[in-house]
């Protein structure tokens, strides 16, 4: 998928993409799923004039970073190891502890299975 889709931010998507890695055979988590979720987080952020609409689209793009199975015991983890993760992935960007604290929120709390 072209970073385009994700403008206006393609270079922060060319950055984040390759970090996901290739396994796209799960079509609920593939990478036109990612597309669907930006384009609705988009539109919210639209309507909210304090959105970070730059860390939303990080949250969009690796919100399933870590891949865990269904039947999993770690399943309920999974939006939580994606958060760990994603801190590590955002590191070179330089953004400060606060911010990245508000992407691993964002990231670990999308899970209803979550519980959070």
């Amino acid at each position: 998928m072209s970073p385009d889709r994700f403008a206006p931010y393609a270079e922060l998507a060319a950055f984040l993409l390759p970090a996901l890695g290739s396994d796209s055979s799960d079509g609920s988590h593939d990478l036109t799923h990612i597309h669907r979720v930006w384009r609705n987080a988009a539109t919210i952020a639209a309507t909210e004039p304090a959105a970070d609409t730059e860390l939303l689209l990080a949250a969009v793009l690796l919100h399933d970073c870590v891949s865990v199975e269904k039947s999993s015991p770690l399943r309920s983890r999974a939006s939580r190891l994606s958060a760990e993760k994603a801190r590590e992935i955002v590191a070179p960007l330089g953004w400060d502890a606060g911010r990245i604290d508000g992407l691993a929120h964002a990231i670990a709390t999308h899970s209803f299975s979550a519980g959070l």
